[in-house]
């Protein structure tokens, strides 16, 4: 009887953390686990940066600076942007330290076709997220983010 429900139980949910895919990406390298973790319809990557977690944004770093294209770029940028308001402290350093790092792609999350009160509402965590000690600590990557939200608010008037 316990055979049978084995066999029959759902697979475990491939979960990776930031660590397993910074080991993957050295083991099998950057475009093995783009395709794998990130691919276009989501993929549990993702999830991964957004935790905002150091290992989890080096990941996204490692990406976008070797071998995201544009549209692997979109989702890891707005990765970023969720991360931002989960831990500042991890993502702001960043801030425009790149161009696929500029303020502009990576302080908040992507919202376009949004309804404005979810812009709204993603708005104001990430401005709660600029407002920590953590994150008055990098004065000229808080103010290039503050500015996209000021852009941001301009359009859902």
């Amino acid at each position: 009887m316990a055979l049978v429900a084995a066999a029959t139980a759902a697979p475990a949910k491939y979960r990776p953390t930031g660590a397993d895919l910074l080991h993957k990406i050295d083991r099998l390298g950057a475009p093995a686990v783009l395709e794998d973790d990130f691919n276009l319809d989501g993929g549990p990557g993702y999830a991964v940066v957004e935790t905002g977690s150091a290992d989890g944004v080096a990941v996204a770093v490692k990406l976008l600076t070797t071998v995201a294209d544009a549209a692997y770029s979109e989702g890891l940028q707005s990765s970023l942007g969720v991360a931002l308001q989960r831990h500042p402290e991890n993502v702001l350093p960043l801030v425009d330290s790149a161009s696929v790092l500029a303020a502009d792609h990576i302080c908040l999350p992507w919202m376009i076709e949004s309804p404005h009160q979810k812009v709204r509402d993603e708005l104001t965590k990430t401005r709660a997220a600029l407002d920590t000690a953590s994150a008055k600590a990098y004065p000229a990557q808080r103010a290039a983010c503050l500015m996209q939200i000021k852009r941001a608010e301009m359009g859902v008037r």
